[in-house]
């Protein structure tokens, strides 16, 4: 090994440090730090017996199905991040948690981030690889800084896709108030990294087309669902957002609703908005999609006279964060339709529940209670009310 590499290396060891949430190592130049995640949490489900989809088998003889009152490792991540100069950053982040899953999940994927990033000017950055799309300010979100241990049912990336491989394209304007994002990826989701797909496109090549805009009155991060810096001056921030990509196959069976990617052409449309002053704070979100299917996937149209049909949801939530208390408490509303073709199937979910911070979001203690509006409606999936409690540390 040569002096300049152990000169580096020295300066490197010396340079290292214990911050609260990373391990940093710096040669003045280049940068690497090493963080974590863990997560543990008990979920325990409601049961209405007369709702026969909450039996074994759906027959009413039998006993209620209480699997998923369980203890659980939620996350157990591994982050890798770093600068090299000035103009290049890259990120590789793995949940062990996750490992032996195959499934795709939107939101809680074994591989979260494997990407790279040049700024050929400090506001235009260009990413390539595994990454978060810019559709949805929630779905941007990361999870430690989240106050529910689940997402509304319309971002938590079942309906559709939160990550996938590709490039974006993001230019800022006016210290980042303004930031304009374009991007071109796989079409395929989180299935792209996983056996389902084994890393190919669809037959047909195409990739999925994302863009977004959005305006703030200040610098904000997606991150800050609570007021945790107590803002004194009003803080809005508005995006708008859209995607598209056609399919010439299915992957039915694969996720709950089975519309993360159908064959067929998917138009999806959204807009967000985020408010911030003195401890409280709202978010508020809206996506719409349109789904022209073709093939067996026609069956979606219930035998109507159109060839499409919708889908969409929305989500409301209010908070308050407490300094002096270190807590922080919500109140969130979602609901979702599959397909606007079929009557009665609106689900709905009023979510509340209450945060403690021993150390900010580093060390957290995380209280959800879903309140499931629609216990009775035997068309709906989500018919349970749930208690989800639970710590999570951040290394």
């Amino acid at each position: 090994m040569n002096l300049k590499r152990l000169t580096t290396l020295a300066i490197m060891a010396c340079c290292l440090h214990q911050a609260e949430a990373q391990t940093s190592f710096s040669n003045g130049v280049n940068s690497i730090e090493f963080s974590g995640l863990l997560s543990g949490i008990y979920k325990q489900r409601f049961l209405d017996e007369s709702n026969p989809n909450n039996h074994v088998g759906n027959v009413l003889s039998n006993p209620l199905n209480k699997k998923k009152n369980v203890f659980s490792l939620s996350t157990a991540r591994f982050n890798i991040q770093g600068t090299r100069g000035t103009q290049w950053s890259y990120r590789m982040q793995l949940d062990f948690a996750q490992l032996g899953y195959t499934s795709g999940s939107g939101e809680f994927p074994a591989l979260l981030d494997a990407w790279m990033a040049y700024k050929p000017i400090p506001s235009l950055k260009l990413t390539l690889g595994y990454q978060k799309l810019p559709y949805s300010a929630n779905c941007n979100a990361s999870l430690e800084t989240q106050p529910y241990w689940q997402r509304a049912e319309i971002t938590r990336g079942g309906i559709f896709s939160r990550r996938d491989m590709g490039l974006t394209i993001k230019k800022s304007f006016f210290g980042e108030r303004i930031n304009l994002y374009g991007g071109a990826y796989s079409g395929m989701g989180e299935y792209i990294m996983t056996t389902t797909t084994g890393g190919d496109n669809d037959q047909n090549g195409k990739p999925e087309y994302v863009a977004r805009i959005d305006f703030s009155t200040s610098k904000l991060s997606y991150n800050d669902i609570y007021d945790v810096h107590n803002t004194q001056m009003p803080l809005l921030n508005i995006g708008l957002n859209a995607r598209y990509v056609e399919r010439t196959k299915s992957y039915n069976g694969m996720a709950d609703y089975d519309l993360k990617i159908v064959n067929g052409k998917k138009r999806t449309i959204g807009a967000d908005a985020a408010f911030a002053f003195k401890g409280f704070s709202a978010q508020f979100e809206i996506h719409q999609l349109r789904i022209q299917p073709k093939g067996s996937d026609t069956t979606r149209l219930q035998g109507k006279s159109t060839d499409h049909f919708n889908a969409g949801g929305m989500l409301v939530e209010v908070n308050y964060y407490n300094r002096k208390c270190k807590s922080g408490i919500y109140l969130r509303y979602d609901n979702f339709v599959p397909n606007d073709l079929i009557k009665n199937n609106q689900e709905q979910t009023l979510s509340f529940g209450y945060n403690y911070f021993l150390k900010g979001t580093k060390s957290m203690f995380k209280l959800q209670y879903l309140d499931r509006l629609d216990k009775k409606n035997t068309l709906l999936l989500r018919t349970n009310d749930e208690l989800r409690v639970g710590w999570q540390v951040v290394l």
